[in-house]
């Protein structure tokens, strides 16, 4: 019993130690912070595809993951990745969905939205895809613009490398493929 009434006791001078009067308690102001509305949910991910291809191994598949991540399809992000079998990544590009209408202009919102939709369910086609990678370079006609000459000869000698074409952007056409001796992926071509 007295070890009862000693615990109410403690229990009942520790409340009374925390409170306070009204007049002890500091004044505070409270500040209103500016806040920045977020009109959608930046992180939903509105469409996404994966395709399995050789890139950088010739006996190993690697994952293509394309996806539009953002509140609509018109104002997305357009992530696009190669990720190695053994989750490497072997190439990553991000730009916005609208990159994905080219050079087209003047059209609605729901137009944009269709050919957003169509472009990104064909990025991934079997005939972006082509072996060989690099034709061999000429001697008369080598453009190292987007590759070096080593880079080209190393590509181009490879029978196993793999190119891979996209557009993205205002009338851009962009070709990469993958270095095995420089183990990182390449733009072999790009145009405008």
């Amino acid at each position: 019993m007295k070890r009862k009434i000693s615990i109410c006791l403690l229990i009942s001078l520790i409340i009374m130690s925390c409170q306070h009067t009204k007049k002890e308690l500091p004044i505070v102001k409270i500040r209103k912070r500016k806040t920045e509305s977020v009109t959608g949910d930046t992180t939903k991910i509105l469409m996404s595809r994966t395709y399995l291809h050789v890139f950088s191994d010739p006996m190993k598949p690697d994952t293509f993951k394309i996806s539009l991540i953002g509140s609509s399809i018109n104002k997305a992000k357009f992530l696009f990745e190669i990720v190695s079998v053994n989750n490497g990544k072997v190439y990553s590009e991000k730009d916005d969905a609208s990159d994905l209408l080219g050079d087209l202009d003047d059209m609605t919102v729901k137009q944009n939205e269709d050919t957003i939709r169509v472009r990104f369910d064909n990025f991934l086609s079997a005939d972006v895809f082509f072996k060989p990678a690099l034709d061999k370079p000429k001697a008369t006609a080598i453009d190292t613009d987007y590759v070096d000459l080593k880079t080209q000869i190393d590509i181009s000698s490879d029978s196993t490398a793999v190119g891979f074409s996209y557009n993205m952007g205002y009338e851009s056409n962009f070709e990469i493929a993958y270095s095995k001796s420089q183990k990182k992926t390449v733009i072999c071509f790009a145009s405008d």
